[in-house]
This record gives structure tokens, sequence and C-alpha cells, in this order.
């Protein structure tokens, strides 16, 4: 994988949030990359290192929901998250690429951390 920390943005449609977002990884030696609809059949390798790659499990569909990938962001990670506390952008959805999610596609990631997050947020209620 490619060396340099990159936050890969999806849905991120407000302007000022967007541009916090950037002007911290500007700021921060941090590659930050929107991800438009097209990209999502990509693996989050080949998005992060700027290949054109197919996920070597393609899942089918897209969303709507904002959600950021930080990729080999290494002490930049706890900055980025204490900087979004700060500046209150709320972006629920948040993953790091890891050996086990960096073939996936972004679907697959959203679906994954998006049930995850949802069990997290309402709790088990089969109880």
């Amino acid at each position: 994988m490619s060396a340099k920390p990159t936050i890969l943005m999806y849905n991120i449609t407000d302007k000022k949030r967007k541009n916090k977002i950037m002007s911290f990884c500007i700021m921060n030696g941090i590659k930050g990359k929107m991800i438009g609809k097209e990209q999502y059949h990509q693996s989050l390798t080949a998005l992060y290192e700027g290949e054109d790659r197919e996920a070597e499990e393609v899942v089918e569909g897209d969303f709507s929901e904002e959600m950021l990938v930080i990729c080999n962001a290494g002490v930049k990670l706890d900055r980025f998250l204490q900087f979004l506390r700060k500046e209150k952008v709320n972006i629920p959805l948040k993953a790091v690429i890891t050996e086990k999610n960096k073939n996936w596609n972004s679907v697959k990631l959203y679906q994954e951390i998006s049930e995850e997050h949802r069990q997290m947020t309402q709790g088990n209620s089969a109880e």
C-alpha cells in the first residue's frame, strides 16, 4: 500500500464540512479524496492507491450516507478524530483500512460498518 496517509470521503455534500476536512488534510500532510458512486465497485486499496481495480468481492448497490475511510494515518488518526469532535463534524460511519477489508468495495464496507453502528446505537433489542 501507498505510504501517504489518505482519507476517502463519501457523500459529503455540505461545502463547509468538506472544506474543514480538506483543510485539516492539507495542514497535516494527508491526502483527502472524494469518492463518487461510479468508483464504489473498486477495491478500497485501489481507491487509496489511485488505481482502477475491481474489488475481490463486489457487492452491488450504493448508499447516500456520509462515510470516511482512513488509510495509513498512524498517529494522525487520533489528531483527525479530535479535530472532527472539536469542529463538530459528526460523521458516524468511519472505518480504518485493514488487512481484512482492504479488498472490499465501498458498498461492502458501508454495509458492514453501518450494521455495526446500528447495533452499537440501538443496543441489543432482542433481549
